[in-house]
């Protein structure tokens, strides 16, 4: 049996671009057996508990690099020509890379990719990566904390005045102390250029994508900065902005409205989120195998997502790197989107254009007494394009557009045919997610696992090679 090569971290090998590159056939036979090894990972960490986590984990790696019985032995990767692995000297010996006859195909003789599968233990860049990461969110999570630290002092320096002014406004008319004792707060007319800094605000994960990922061709780089950047610091600095205008107070009471709904019956709504986001991931899943090449070789058929993610900032990493990216993108990700675009945007773009009240976004939407699925069934139908629906479709519309990187990155050549039935795909999804976070029966935890088992299946389907038996199911 062939042992697999040492791995050389990089993007070009031999000076040929990785996405230039072809698979062997044996190799894309020997790569699709994982699932089950998956659903078995849950009762291995159960009998050996946490301390035997890295052992698992290890485990788990070599099974899915070893070839199973009756398929053939892993193969590196080759260029232009077909490569033999020699048999090991010793079954005892350290990994080396095997000896290979080049049969030139074509005429044309490239050096061949020395290692493919992602190493199963931990890297120096591996450190690094993280090192960045850990940097970038720490930098702007205390940016985005100092800033909503100043709209909240902004508005403690505004009430105190207000009470002062209230005290001195004593021996006015009644309605001269109404106004000098309210809130302190102007009433607000609806801002075309409040409307356009949200819109804008909206738009910075786009830009953060393409300008970040593309420049460092790295996803994990574009993702962090989105996450802790467009999606923390300029909402925390928008509301700073606005409390500076005198206008934190009504923000600040929302929010606190909005988590005392949330911490109501958490357990339920979750539950109804779960229940969906399993029929969205079995769907993903299916949708993959009917779309892939391995199922059907036709013009449009997409060949894996993994590769293209190494080609953006994941070839040099290991494995269990990768296993710790995916967790942070299934279980972050949708908290930090659910925030941004079902909460934050929603209700500043409808308060800066006078169109649809904070009423709706604190879970007042009538379920007609039909219960909750029937009532989500009701809020549904209610979700056809009007004036009152224009914020809530705008907002969905802003969601699906920075999606478009990524699925220019795991497309790769063919992403311009599959970037329209995305775009409408991610503007349906983000208006269930909305009607989901408005409904009072599921709101934001439904709309969170929902939104949590999407992603799931994105990082399985990065991750894993489907087993050759889902592939016959599916066909």
């Amino acid at each position: 049996q062939a042992v697999s090569p040492p791995r050389v971290p990089g993007f070009n090998v031999g000076g040929v671009p990785r996405a230039q590159r072809t698979r062997g056939a044996a190799e894309m036979v020997a790569s699709g057996r994982v699932l089950w090894i998956v659903l078995a990972l849950g009762s291995e960490l159960a009998v050996a508990g946490p301390a035997g986590l890295p052992g698992v984990l290890r485990g788990l790696f070599a099974d899915i690099t070893e070839a199973p019985p009756g398929l053939p032995a892993w193969q590196p990767w080759s260029d232009g020509t077909a490569t033999v692995a020699a048999p090991s000297a010793a079954p005892e010996a350290a990994p080396v890379a095997p000896a290979v006859e080049k049969a030139p195909l074509g005429g044309a003789s490239v050096a061949p990719r020395v290692g493919h599968t992602p190493s199963a233990e931990w890297l120096p860049q591996d450190t690094n990566a993280l090192l960045v990461c850990f940097a970038i969110g720490t930098s702007c999570a205390i940016v985005a904390k100092l800033l909503i630290g100043v709209a909240y002092t902004l508005d403690r320096v505004r009430s105190v005045s207000g009470k002062e002014s209230q005290e001195q406004a004593l021996g006015a008319t009644e309605s001269t102390a109404l106004v000098a004792g309210g809130s302190g707060d102007p009433a607000e007319a609806p801002s075309l250029l409040r409307a356009a800094a949200i819109v804008l605000i909206g738009l910075s994960p786009l830009f953060n994508c393409v300008l970040l990922g593309e420049s460092y061709s790295s996803v994990l780089i574009a993702m962090v900065a989105m996450h802790w950047g467009a999606m923390l610091v300029l909402p925390a600095l928008y509301t700073a902005v606005r409390a500076w205008f005198g206008h934190a107070r009504p923000t600040l009471q929302f929010y606190r409205a909005l988590a005392e709904e949330t911490s109501q019956d958490v357990v339920q709504k979750s539950l109804r989120g779960g229940v969906l986001g399993v029929v969205f991931f079995v769907g993903a899943v299916f949708g993959f195998l009917l779309f892939r090449c391995r199922t059907a070789s036709w013009d449009f058929c997409v060949k894996n997502f993994r590769d293209p993610l190494e080609d953006y900032g994941f070839e040099s990493h290991s494995f269990l790197f990768r296993m710790i990216a995916a967790v942070y993108f299934t279980l972050w990700n949708p908290v930090v989107e659910e925030f941004f675009w079902r909460v934050f945007l929603h209700r500043e773009l409808g308060t800066a254009l006078g169109i649809g009240g904070e009423e709706s976004l604190l879970g007042q939407m009538d379920s007609k007494d039909v219960g909750p699925w029937m009532g989500l069934v009701y809020g549904l139908l209610e979700t056809l394009p009007s004036r009152p629906t224009l914020v809530r479709w705008g907002i969905s519309c802003l969601y699906a557009s920075y999606h478009m990187w990524p699925v220019k990155v795991v497309f790769q050549d063919i992403w311009i045919y599959y970037a329209p039935l995305g775009f409408c795909f991610l503007v349906c999804l983000g208006r269930l997610l909305l009607v989901l976070r408005e409904n009072p029966n599921f709101g934001l935890p439904a709309a969170y696992l929902l939104h949590v088992w999407v992603d799931a299946a994105f990082a399985a389907l990065c991750l894993f090679e489907l087993h050759p038996l889902a592939v016959a199911v599916a066909r």
